[in-house]
């Protein structure tokens, strides 16, 4: 989850969180990072699942 300064935080991964659980999806491993294209590519690099 990107997280910016004065986001949302909790509350965020609590809205995704219902959201995916209404799908039958649970998530499972959170990773925090800052909100830039080359710290969530960091990030997603050689992840093994089928739903990012």
């Amino acid at each position: 989850m990107s997280e910016s300064k004065g986001g949302a935080g909790e509350k965020r991964l609590e809205a995704i969180n219902g959201r995916l659980l209404a799908l039958n999806i649970n998530i499972k491993n959170v990773k925090r990072l800052p909100h830039d294209a080359e710290a969530m590519a960091i990030a997603l690099a050689g992840l093994k699942t089928d739903l990012l």
